[in-house]
């Protein structure tokens, strides 16, 4: 909540096909008022949704790249 100064966010995405064995690998990042980014939170979900919480409010970026059952990224 706001009084707290903790917050959450629920990254949702779409991907074109869901092939089976694929998990997601996310990475939180946020952008500093000099420019640099700073890596917040990793995490890795079989799920097209996660919940970051406990969040500072700020200007964050998410990447999520596709990952099959042999490591491969896409």
């Amino acid at each position: 909540t706001a009084d707290s100064g903790e917050y959450q966010v629920l990254a949702r995405w779409d991907t074109p096909k869901v092939v089976k064995g694929v998990s997601f690998l996310l990475r939180l990042t946020v952008t500093a008022d000099d420019g640099s980014e700073w890596l917040v939170s990793t995490a890795r979900t079989t799920e097209t949704t996660y919940r970051f919480t406990q969040l500072a409010l700020g200007n964050y970026r998410l990447t999520v790249r596709a990952v099959n059952a042999w490591g491969q990224q896409g």
